[in-house]
Parts: C-alpha cells; structure tokens; sequence
C-alpha cells in the first residue's frame, strides 16, 4: 500500500500530527481535516494530513524554539504573548534539541498551548531527540496533559516530582503531594508541615481565586539531583498582584512593589480576611533553607533571597502572576517550629 492511499486511525493521525485526540477532534468537526467512514470506524487518509500540514505552513505561526531558563525569560514572556494573537493561524513548539525545562519553562510552555487552542488557533510539536528528556516529559506528566500517547516507559528509578496538572478547584490531595515532594527531600517536623500545607493551599487558592483566572492554574515540581534542588511551581493567567491588591492598597505604584507587599504578613485581597499567610510563610521557609522564591507578575519580577532581594522590571508583560520556590535538598538538617522545641 503506498503513502497516497494509506489511512490511519484517529489515534494515529493524532500522533502523526502531534495533538491530542481532543484536538483532532475539534478540526474534523470544524472541517479544516477530511476523514473517511470505513463502516462504523474513521478514518484520515495521510495525504489529507499532509494537505492539512501544508495548508497550516501558509498562515502567519511563531516558532517556539527549546525550553526557557532565567537568562531568556523576556523571550518566554514575548512567546506566550504573541500566542494569544488571533493572526498567528500556527503555534510551533520545536523541542528537537531540548534537554533541559524547569516547572516555570514547562508551566509557560504550556500556556502557549493552551492560550493558541483556546482562541482556535493550532499547535505542533517537534520531539525531543534526547531519550532521556522524552523520559523526563513522560514522567512530569507533559504528554498526559495534552492527551498524547507516547511509548518511552518511565524507569523505576525516575526523581520525584510532582505531575503537572491544570487545576478548577482547590485539590487539597495535591497539596498533600506537594508537601511530600518537599518531605522526599528535607526533614521537616510535623508542625512545620501543617504550615507549608496551609501556605499552599492559601497559594493555589490565591491562584484559582483572586487572580479571577477563567482557567484555574498550572502547578508542578521536579526534583533535580545533580543540582541538588526542589523546583515548585504556581502559574495562572489572571489579573496580577497589583490589581488583585489594588482594592485594598490602591497607593501600589508598580508591579514590583505589588509583589514585594504581597509576601508581608497579613496582606491579602481582601483586609478583612484571616488571609496573608500563603508566600509569607513560604517565603519564611526559604529563607531558612537558603533557597529562592521567584515571582513574576505584570511587569515585575522579584527573587527573594535570605539575605537579598532582587529586582527587575519587564520590558514584556505577564497577564498574571508565577510563583516559582527554589529549595535546596537537606536530609542532614531538621527544620521544626520554635513551639516544638524539646524541654528536657
């Protein structure tokens, strides 16, 4: 059988494509793909899918090229921004060199997919060549998010994380999962983790919540051994910290000094909340444990250090607000509240 007239499967044209069966879906029945009814299955003839590849070349598309660190943010922000243009018909996500993505990069990347899929817009995605980060998408959950099957089996061996996940409703069973992530890692007391399992809440909540996103939010963790990090992160598409504040601090002057009152005790979107308590708290921890709390938000970014803060302003917008915690891996210490202090 040659290539003209061999047909798949709607399994097969949604891997030959790329997109999830959810995806194929919608362009059959928006009649921008053809298919064929062999009795009661469907069918997609490869020249078909060769002709829809070919017609979505000729639309205006932005390539995505790898994954993001600190150093190229401002591309990261300009991509996830032009994503949302109507005029770009084609969103290319190219990880064929790829070998590298933090929860941050990975929670952005996913953005711009669901930003270009959620005004009609198309997505396709080059593969890694790397083995072992095609284990690593496995395995941080990329491919199940956007419903695509793949074959590489996850070794049993695999780094704790915590699978990405876009969330409508407060999951207190996630924030569990967090906190055992966080536990894999370092010795912490009970008492301290019943606070970190309040703070988050309070902070996928603030995400779900205040930010006023339509589209929940994007968590997920990764543990990095070689570098010997706890990676953590928070994203959504809302309204930002300064205008979710803004109500009951309306004397914000930027974004920055938005993010820098949001991780005071006590402040909240409201005052009249027993609320304040999430990044607070969160930030107490990373201080002890010398780690890093990053949040972007609008055009402000701030890392939060324990004996520095970092500032800086963002030539791109970011229409809501990431959260991103650093921690270092520490069995060796055991980090317990004053109250738990033992008498002897």
């Amino acid at each position: 059988m040659d290539s003209e007239s061999k047909v798949l499967n709607v399994n097969e044209a949604s891997e030959f494509l790329k997109i999830s069966r959810a995806m194929l879906y919608r362009l059959i029945k928006d009649g921008q793909i053809k298919t064929i009814k062999i009795g009661d299955l469907t069918k997609i003839a490869i020249e078909e899918l060769e002709r829809f590849i070919n017609a979505q070349s000729q639309q205006p598309a932005i390539k995505v090229k790898g994954v993001w660190s600190r150093s190229n943010l401002e591309d990261a922000l300009l991509a996830v921004q032009r994503a949302t243009d109507e005029k770009v018909g084609l969103v290319i996500i190219d990880l064929s060199e790829a070998v590298f993505v933090t929860p941050t990069g990975l929670a952005m990347l996913c953005s711009i997919i669901d930003r270009t899929t959620w005004r009609g817009g198309n997505v396709r995605i080059k593969d890694p060549q790397n083995e072992e980060f095609k284990v690593f998408l496995k395995s941080i959950g990329f491919w199940d998010y956007l419903h695509i099957a793949t074959s590489p089996d996850i070794p049993k061996n695999i780094e704790p994380n915590v699978q990405l996940k876009r969330l409508q409703n407060l999951d207190i069973a996630l924030t569990g999962k967090l906190v055992e992530f966080i536990e894999s890692s370092i010795s912490v007391s009970p008492g301290v983790s019943y606070v970190l399992s309040m703070a988050h809440n309070e902070l996928i909540e603030n995400a779900m919540v205040h930010s006023q996103s339509r589209r929940g939010c994007l968590v997920c963790a990764q543990s990095t051994p070689k570098s010997k990090l706890l990676r953590l992160t928070v994203l959504d598409e809302g309204q930002g910290i300064r205008s979710s504040l803004m109500e009951s601090y309306p004397k914000i002057e930027n974004d920055i000094a938005a993010i820098k009152l949001a991780v005071q005790e006590g402040v909240g979107a409201r005052k009249t909340e027993d609320r304040g308590l999430g990044l607070h708290e969160i930030l107490k921890f990373v201080k002890v444990n010398d780690g890093e709390l990053t949040i972007i938000s609008g055009h402000g970014k701030v890392i939060f250090k324990r004996e520095e803060v970092l500032e800086e302003k963002l030539k791109t917008n970011w229409s809501g607000t990431i959260v991103e915690v650093r921690l270092n891996q520490d069995k060796e210490s055991f980090y317990r509240l004053s109250s738990e202090e033992r008498t002897f």
